[in-house]
């Protein structure tokens, strides 16, 4: 049986133009972009820095001007952090809005898959195409679901708008980072929205707890099971996980450090503690789903830094196993959490700003994004 992604049906019924597949971090493991099988995908506006993953290919695409869209996989940031270190627009829709048929599982309760483009524009006509309700395939959608136009709903006018500007989601926030995006969120109040600073102590711990249902989840599914995510009424994509298996049994040695670090630990968990911190991470994020629902009763969106610190610069060989396997995942504070709640959360350019490097003779300009999480679940 021959099969396409939904997504990809539902672009080239609009008249969309696929042009091709973009590159990737190695198995999705890595929200830098050094693990790629192909090597290093670098950031279009300097390439001695990392354009953020998983979906690195596409925001350094997109923002290279090669594309004109592209789609992400998205389970703890990996279209927002590309997007935000790109200079993209990236959306993270509500869980289960776009189907995930036909594109590589890594953990079912935290898979998305969503548009990246450069303006918010497009980012809504992409999202009009590939989201709603596949007749049954993706059993994470509902089938009463209703697709508006989204790009009608785009207005300057913010009037009665209430925005929270998150105070944990700026913590040990970068000072020029920081500068930047308060800076932008400036703009809302212009616009005539009611903008003021709100407290969620939780912010700071939301995202640890949930990390053992990404990361065991994602061993379970990708490794244990080599890529069959089970136990759901749903479409099955045969060939693509007997492909995967093949690779992965044949040629496990060529996976990057990260995925054999990962999957160490995770093996390791669940031979000691019999999937326990998987459980306790599933039965705490409703609490804590809650504590941003309540939080979002009084706010229509909550605003933050979508990373906290600029693109860094790539790793050197010379790197440690340590510094590799933190650099891959040291940038998903503000953005896994929302994966893990199924909120839709958005990266939107907020402005530039001017990093010295350390040779006198040479400035870098880097484009930092502003961070929103919706208060609508579809």
């Amino acid at each position: 049986m021959s099969w396409e992604a939904i997504i990809t049906i539902s672009e080239n019924y609009i008249g969309g133009r696929i042009l091709g597949k973009t590159a990737c971090e190695d198995m999705c493991f890595s929200a830098n972009s050094f693990t790629c099988s192909t090597g290093p995908v670098r950031n279009p506006n300097d390439e001695t820095r990392a354009s953020g993953g998983s979906s690195s290919g596409s925001a350094a695409l997109v923002a290279g001007g090669h594309i004109d869209l592209a789609i992400g996989g998205d389970q703890a940031g990996s279209v927002r952090v590309p997007s935000s270190w790109c200079g993209i627009v990236g959306l993270k829709p509500t869980y289960g809005l776009v189907p995930y048929t036909g594109a590589m599982p890594m953990e079912f309760t935290v898979d998305h898959l969503g548009p990246m483009a450069k303006t918010v524009f497009d980012c809504a006509l992409m999202l009009e195409a590939i989201a709603g309700y596949d007749d049954g395939l993706d059993p994470r959608q509902h089938p009463g679901m209703e697709i508006p136009k989204y790009t009608q709903m785009l207005s300057n006018d913010l009037t009665g708008l209430k925005v929270g500007i998150l105070k944990e989601g700026f913590a040990a926030c970068d000072v020029q980072v920081e500068k930047c995006v308060k800076e932008a969120i400036q703009k809302f109040a212009t616009a005539g929205a009611l903008v003021e600073e709100v407290s969620m102590p939780l912010h700071l711990k939301a995202g640890q707890a949930l990390i053992p249902a990404l990361f065991e989840g994602s061993y379970l599914t990708m490794i244990h099971d080599l890529g069959s995510a089970i136990n759901y009424n749903g479409f099955y994509p045969n060939s693509m996980i007997n492909a995967w298996a093949k690779g992965l049994q044949s040629r496990a040695q060529d996976c990057s450090v990260v995925v054999k670090a990962v999957s160490l630990m995770c093996a390791y968990m669940r031979k000691n503690y019999h999937q326990k911190f998987y459980g306790k991470a599933q039965n705490v994020k409703r609490y804590i789903r809650q504590q941003y629902n309540e939080v979002l009763q009084k706010y229509d969106v909550l605003v933050m830094p979508t990373v906290k610190f600029p693109a860094p610069l790539l790793p050197e060989k010379s790197d440690s196993l340590k510094d590799l396997i933190e650099g891959a995942m040291n940038m998903i504070a503000n953005t896994a959490v929302f994966n893990q709640t199924g909120h839709p959360a958005v990266s939107v350019n907020a402005g530039y700003f001017i990093h010295v490097c350390p040779c006198p003779s040479r400035q870098w300009v880097w484009i930092m994004v502003f961070y929103i999480i919706i208060n609508q679940l579809h």
